[in-house]
């Protein structure tokens, strides 16, 4: 018995998808159009799990059985969509192809914050972090010197080597 089935996901995505299926040992890839075969299938049950790097599927159990009909013996499938919860089959698929579409998405897509977050990520760079700080310094070490006296002034760069010359450069241009 032969299934035929259909992965719904981006093209970049169907090259990461992988369709497994129990009593096989490597995965089923889909091809680019996102198709896929899986051929003499035995009768038994079988459980189908997709997994893909941007998608969550569904997982559905495929039973293949004999019947029995006036022109001899036939095998027969029928597809369930897994219930995870019973852990038994659930709704019927009614279709000759398995038209497998994603449940959600497993890429986060928030942008609520919008800019706000995108300048809270920046501030975690330690480089920005100290460029900020630098600039910072800049800014208020002139407006700290501004407000000394001379006398202070004299005392706080008597205590520095090379701070006379310093203070002297700052008086005469300052």
């Amino acid at each position: 018995m032969d299934v035929f089935g259909k992965v719904d996901a981006p093209e970049s995505s169907l090259m990461k998808t992988q369709i497994y299926l129990t009593g096989r040992r490597h995965p089923i890839y889909p091809n680019s159009a996102g198709h896929f075969q899986i051929n003499n299938l035995p009768k038994g049950e079988y459980l189908l799990r997709v997994l893909g790097p941007e998608y969550v599927y569904n997982s559905y159990i495929i039973n293949i059985t004999e019947q029995e009909t006036k022109d001899g013996t036939r095998l027969v499938c029928k597809k369930f969509i897994f219930d995870y919860k019973t852990g038994k089959p659930g709704s019927t698929v009614n279709s000759y192809v398995l038209n497998i579409k994603p449940l959600y998405s497993t890429n986060k897509t928030d942008d609520s914050q919008g800019g706000l977050k995108s300048l809270f990520s920046l501030l975690k760079n330690p480089l920005v972090l100290i460029s900020a700080v630098s600039l910072g310094i800049t800014f208020v070490l002139p407006i700290l010197q501004d407000s000394l006296d001379v006398e202070a002034m004299e005392e706080i760069t008597g205590s520095v080597p090379g701070g006379k010359l310093l203070l002297n450069f700052v008086i005469k241009f300052g």
